[in-house]
């Protein structure tokens, strides 16, 4: 891999003008679904509004025959909206289903002030979400230093708790008022970003269209009333999870976070009794480019093994009918506090998986935001969404994933070191796999520490399941990672066949997402990546990620190779060493991320000392020159 190159074509971005304080601008959404297959995406929303339309004027035509309510409030106290019809023509309900939520999952260290120094709030991105009626758009906590940053953008009408708590967490920025100071407790995951608010109807449409104009991240805080639910449905893959899928596959960029559901321990109800507490993840949350989110409590301090992690009482447990993990991630969902709708200064707590999604989808943003301060641009959802599950703190009661947690309790922090040591200490790639290819390379692992490797895509959507409990894989194109080093082969986690039974590792062919852990690595090995069968839909686009582990050198990579720069990431001083020719008179620039030259030295011998003591902490690029030849590194400042 040309690093070289990557880090000029960088610094070059850098140099030009800088990375722009708006992100998410009309030329940046434009870059944003320049790939974009526009009529495709097009034909899917004209297809979905007629189908959508259909499937309530029928739902509604029922719910006058046989009395059904078509909106109404649950025991539990959910709100709750006819919708349309499941596959099995019963009715669809949607139901409604952060200071310690931010810092259980590490995103205090992005925001400023953080213990990483990267002041990445939200500044200049878009957030959505689909929920229950309309957020309260005047509160407090949507304002911002142009006007309030909440825009509604459909015909709803009724403000609603939920959907404004939800929104909250997201970007609200705990302000009660002029004369109030700020409810830091209260303070949401982007507190500058702007939001777009949407009811849940018609949601897949205006999902496509929002993404065909550069939505990055949204939130569903929703999903069916498990009552109403078949248990053939529970688990299953189903027109709700394809149109997800469809969506998802049609613009690569977008990212749909949904919670996963509070149908266990639901007031002494059980739900698909048979299963023991498992297989309750249904409808839309079954889809595969979705991340899935559990709630978890919060953490009181540091996260350091994974029995900090307590599952809450209420959230629902996976996996999918065909073995699939889901939930993907969780996140904190009990006593989040937030805004509500009682007044523009009103806040409260709540609980539920409905608190743990937007958790996550703020915290994705946020991510985004850092990768395109690094890189210039925007990560693909898969690259995304595999960092999320990559980067996870382990919980639950064995090592790898499982049915309750998924891959782990989200962390941000981990996640933004994996993008700002890209090229250092962590690879991340965004690659393409034809049919037939295969893609190799070696990788020198940290020694003592654990080297992961993990692979993500966006799969084609799949095919609804035509029967109860269908082991059937919905994969469409089953990409595989391995890791070999001299004999040993290293594979891939996957759920075992047992519900409560710990993961195994082997042939997994039915994600798409695969890790694979090597505890106490050391040396050199080798990651390949392939595939099984055909690949439908063309060439199939995947995200590798890397970490605890630096690419080992070929050949090509001694060609020119100006300086050497240690260690990195560096904390008061980095160690530059001129490797071709010592003698002649050169320099050495600092640049940070907005392109601004911040540190000049002369490098007067081989060997020199650069003092780092008055850098901030963060990601810089740094030029040596020396006559006509330049190149550039990357280098990570810690404090």
């Amino acid at each position: 891999m040309k690093k070289n190159t990557v880090s000029m074509l960088v610094l070059g971005l850098l140099l030009a003008g800088g990375f722009s304080a708006k992100a998410q601008t009309e030329e940046e959404r434009r870059i944003i679904t320049k790939d974009y297959d526009q009529a495709a995406l097009t034909k899917f929303i004209n297809e979905q509004t007629e189908k959508t339309k259909k499937n309530r004027d029928e739902a509604y035509r029922l719910a006058a025959l046989n009395g059904w309510p078509t909106k109404f409030v649950t025991e539990e106290g959910n709100h709750a909206e006819l919708v349309g019809l499941q596959d099995d023509g019963k009715p669809l309900y949607y139901q409604t289903l952060n200071a310690n939520a931010a810092f259980t999952s590490g995103i205090t260290s992005l925001n400023t002030g953080g213990s990483l120094g990267l002041t990445v709030d939200g500044q200049g991105m878009l957030a959505a979400i689909w929920d229950q009626d309309r957020p309260r758009a005047t509160h407090n906590t949507f304002s911002g230093t142009i006007g309030q940053r909440l825009s509604i953008q459909d015909a709803a009408t009724v403000q609603a708790t939920h959907s404004t708590h939800v929104f909250g967490t997201i970007i609200g920025n705990g302000n009660t008022g002029s004369n109030g100071n700020p409810n830091a407790s209260a303070k949401g995951m982007a507190p500058l970003a702007t939001g777009n608010a949407y009811d849940w109807n018609s949601d897949t449409v205006e999902m496509g269209l929002a993404a065909s104009s550069g939505l990055l991240v949204s939130n569903h805080s929703y999903g069916a009333i498990a009552g109403q639910v078949s248990v053939g449905t529970f688990g299953a893959y189903t027109s709700q999870s394809q149109e997800y899928d469809n969506v998802a596959f049609l613009a690569k960029n977008y990212l749909i976070v949904q919670a996963a559901g509070n149908d266990r321990n639901d007031n002494g109800q059980v739900y698909n009794p048979t299963k023991g507490g498992y297989d309750l993840i249904n409808n839309a949350k079954t889809a595969k480019n979705s991340l899935i989110v559990a709630a978890v409590v919060g953490l009181t301090s540091e996260y350091s093994e994974p029995s900090d992690v307590l599952m809450s009482s209420f959230s629902s447990y996976g996996p999918t009918d065909d073995k699939r993990v889901k939930p993907d991630i969780a996140a904190k969902g009990v006593s989040v506090i937030s805004s509500i709708d009682d007044n523009n200064s009103s806040y409260g707590a709540e609980s539920g998986t409905s608190m743990a999604s937007p958790v996550v989808a703020g915290g994705a943003l946020l991510l985004q935001q850092h990768y395109h301060n690094v890189n210039g641009a925007y990560m693909r959802s898969a690259t995304l969404r595999g960092l999320i599950c990559h980067t996870a703190d382990e919980a639950g009661d064995w090592d790898g994933p499982d049915a309750r947690f998924g891959w782990g309790l989200f962390d941000a922090k981990k996640a933004a070191q994996a993008i700002t040591n890209n090229g250092t200490t962590s690879i991340i790639e965004e690659r393409s796999l034809s049919q037939g290819a295969s893609y190799s390379f070696d990788v020198t692992a940290i020694a003592g520490q654990q080297l992961q490797v993990s692979i993500c895509w966006t799969d084609p959507a799949g095919n609804v399941s035509s029967s109860a409990d269908s082991t059937v894989p919905r994969l469409k194109n089953d990409l595989d990672v391995e890791v070999t080093k001299g004999g040993t082969s290293y594979l891939p986690w996957k759920l075992a066949t047992t519900n409560g039974s710990p993961s195994v590792k082997g042939d997994n062919d039915v994600d798409n997402i695969e890790r694979i852990d090597i505890p106490n690595a050391s040396g050199t090995y080798t990651i390949t990546i392939d595939h099984e069968g055909s690949l439908t839909s063309g060439p199939q686009e995947y995200s590798l990620i890397v970490t605890n582990a630096t690419e080992a050198l070929g050949a090509d990579d001694f060609k020119f190779n100006l300086f050497a720069v240690w260690p990195n990431p560096a904390n008061s001083e980095v160690n530059i060493n001129l490797v071709q020719d010592s003698s002649a008179p050169a320099t050495v620039a600092f640049y940070d991320i907005q392109g601004r030259e911040v540190l000049v030295r002369e490098l007067s011998q081989s060997l020199s000392v650069i003092n780092t003591n008055n850098l901030s902490a963060g990601v810089y690029m740094v030029k040596v020159t020396q006559g006509a030849k330049q190149q550039v590194k990357k280098v990570v400042v810690n404090k």
